[in-house]
């Protein structure tokens, strides 16, 4: 019986063993999956080639052993018992995790990772929450007229991008997203076939109606419809009122976060990076066009208040746990790299806009 209980008592311990170490292993595979995202960022940083890893399969091996004594030993006093038992059960418990990565390659990998995000995709990301600015800053190249720094989707360029108007556009629309004057959704075209068309509505509220006026006069749109049809710019001509988007691919958007690492000084006088200039020979500082997306900063020790931390050629690269604007945009770059990544299947937005005036 002694046996029995103590054995019970054991697989008892080893379940709660087991329980403590799942948020441990849940911990060590997201600092992972951070990791080398932050790591292929500063790998495109340097023209140095990425590489993908996925978590497969995650496991613990678990091993128990038990062993038991037994004993007796006689007594020569005639006052003392004739003899004495002495038994002993113990055991032990361990479990070993095991990790199995599986490269993410081959032509299927290649065209979701060069191929443009959906525009709905990008729409269904601002109706779930996330802020229009930072959607369309990191994933939109041009929206009708305005370009969002399109030469950031490749290497680092020589020149200076243009992406001044668009910004003020973002924050535009951020403010009236935050208004409430703001919806996402689709509309359905009244043509034969009833195809449908992401889309933002513009509401004509009383306290944002000016920064309604500058958007529609930025984007030039000259109908009076709330709604804006929003077309893929590999789409058909678009109808009166809709505006053409062009978006960029995963990897588009990695080269254009790979720009706000700040590599060391010795690197850029080594020629390791390209340095962008502006048209008047000054150098560009990339921080103009990215702050509010992402800042990687780097150092010649470990840093300690890093939210994630990687080392690359003999030097730390990290964001800092309290760079907020930085974790936003690196959590949203995560969910976006799960999308095209791991599956053809796009996001669509749920919400049908009417086609009114």
């Amino acid at each position: 019986m002694l046996l029995c209980a103590t054995l019970s008592g054991c697989v008892s311990n080893a379940g709660m063993l087991i329980a403590q170490g799942l948020p441990s292993y849940n911990e060590s595979a997201a600092i992972a999956v951070n990791q080398q995202l932050l790591l292929n960022l500063v790998r495109l940083r340097y023209r140095d080639t990425p590489f993908f890893l996925e978590l497969g399969t995650l496991s613990a091996q678990q091993t128990t052993s038990v062993n038991a004594t037994l004993g007796g030993a006689a007594s020569a006093l005639p006052a003392a018992p004739a003899g004495s038992i002495t038994s002993g059960v113990g055991a032990t418990f361990s479990a070993t995790p095991t990790a199995i990565f599986t490269p993410l390659q081959g032509e299927a990998f290649v065209r979701r990772l060069l191929a443009p995000i959906p525009v709905t995709a990008v729409i269904a990301l601002a109706q779930s929450g996330w802020s229009i600015s930072r959607v369309i800053s990191l994933l939109v190249e041009q929206i009708g007229p305005l370009e969002n720094a399109a030469s950031a989707s490749g290497p680092t360029p020589e020149t200076a991008p243009v992406f001044e108007s668009f910004a003020t556009l973002a924050q535009d629309l951020r403010t009236l997203q935050l208004a409430g004057a703001l919806r996402f959704g689709v509309v359905v075209s009244t043509s034969p076939g009833g195809s449908s068309l992401p889309a933002i509505a513009v509401a004509d509220e009383p306290n944002v109606r000016d920064v309604v006026a500058r958007v529609r006069t930025t984007l030039g749109v000259t109908t009076g419809s709330a709604v804006l049809p929003l077309l893929s710019d590999a789409g058909l001509e678009p109808p009166e009122g809709a505006l053409r988007v062009r978006t960029r691919s995963l990897l588009g958007a990695l080269f254009l976060l790979s720009h706000s690492v700040r590599p060391p000084e010795p690197h850029v006088r080594a020629g390791l990076v390209t340095v962008t200039h502006r048209d008047n020979g000054a150098p560009f500082d990339w921080n103009d066009a990215l702050s509010d997306l992402m800042r990687i900063e780097s150092s010649s020790a470990e840093p300690a208040d890093a939210f994630v931390r990687v080392q690359h050629r003999g030097h730390w690269f990290f964001i800092r746990d309290n760079d907020l604007k930085s974790k936003s945009t690196f959590m949203l770059l995560s969910e976006v790299f799960s999308m095209q990544a791991g599956s053809s299947n796009a996001m669509a937005p749920a919400l049908t806009l009417p086609l009114s005036r």
